[in-house]
């Protein structure tokens, strides 16, 4: 059983990559190995991921692999069902099951990058050093014999692959986030075709969307091959301004954002992209959505506290 258990994992699925793949399920890649972005043509299989990505480390070897196999592993069988639906317009991609399986799919691939489990990781370092104060008590009555003096000092006994593997096993949790799962639900669908001779490129930050997808004129863009994308906007006006809007002025800006946002790798069906690579692949990363939040709680808990040193000073006589 053992032998069975996937050791690569994708981030990138290959059911996704495979609509940039020749006759040999090769996309071309580009990344940076040494001092100079390079691009080759390698296999779906050993692309988009990395070995043990989403194993939880210390834990038995199918335990370890929970996340992977009973996780990813079905929601991407499912995207994959639903892309196929979206790709020849199938009326079943309005049952809810179809539906909420791209939505988690989107969902996923602002979250399940390298560069998110980190940002998760250090969110969960945060907040659990901020809850400090609140948790001291406790943990002074219920350390054993021999355990640190203080909850902040045991802290920092904890080994780095717990808190990776804390941030694993958060992952489904957060990519089932039902309040955005279903506001991407309830958005307008939709795709666009391109039949020029430019194509969409793809990267390990596949997704353009805006900062807010509750306000009006809120989207997301996702490339789904190289002549294909996929939009979903929140309102009719949107609606009707990204159909307007010239296909390949739009697929140039898109491919512009989506390789400056790339951290490591960018995909294509060929190498003609390869000098546009090189000039803004990384230059503008951005913030994740995860890098976000925890962004926000920092700045909700500094928030917290200016507020209650304030109401400290007003009660005092």
């Amino acid at each position: 059983m053992t032998a069975d258990l996937p050791i690569f994992h994708h981030y990138l699925p290959r059911f996704y990559l495979k609509r940039w793949a020749d006759d040999k399920q090769r996309v071309c890649r580009y990344s940076k190995p040494h001092n100079e972005i390079i691009a080759r043509m390698v296999s779906t299989r050993s692309t988009g991921g990395g070995n043990g990505l989403y194993s939880i480390p210390g834990a038995p070897a199918e335990e370890a692999q929970r996340v992977e196999i009973e996780f990813m592993k079905q929601l991407d069988t499912l995207a994959s069902e639903a892309l196929t639906m979206i790709e020849t317009r199938d009326q079943r991609l309005a049952q809810p099951r179809y539906r909420s399986a791209w939505s988690r799919f989107i969902i996923s691939l602002l979250l399940r990058m390298p560069r998110d489990i980190d940002a998760l990781r250090e969110g969960l370092t945060k907040e659990m050093i901020a809850a400090v104060p609140e948790l001291d008590a406790e943990y002074q009555h219920c350390k054993a014999d021999g355990s640190a003096d203080s909850f902040s000092e045991f802290l920092k006994t904890i080994p780095d692959p717990d808190w990776q593997g804390w941030a694993v096993e958060l992952l489904p949790t957060l990519i089932d986030h039902e309040g955005i799962g279903q506001m991407i639900n309830n958005m307008i669908w939709f795709t666009r075709t391109i039949t020029s001779d430019y194509d969409y490129v793809t990267s390990d930050s596949p997704v353009t969307m805006s900062y807010s997808l509750v306000k009006e004129e809120g989207y997301i863009f996702l490339p789904i091959g190289p002549k294909l994308l996929f939009c979903a906007v929140s309102d009719r006006e949107t609606f009707e301004r990204v159909e307007a809007y010239n296909a390949i002025e739009q697929l140039q800006n898109l491919n512009k954002l989506t390789i400056r946002r790339a951290t490591e790798l960018v995909f294509a069906r060929d190498e003609r992209h390869l000098h546009e690579v090189r000039e803004m692949m990384g230059t503008r990363p951005g913030k994740t959505l995860l890098e976000r939040l925890v962004k926000y709680r920092e700045q909700k808990r500094g928030y917290e506290v200016k507020t209650s040193l304030a109401g400290r000073t007003d009660s005092a006589p």
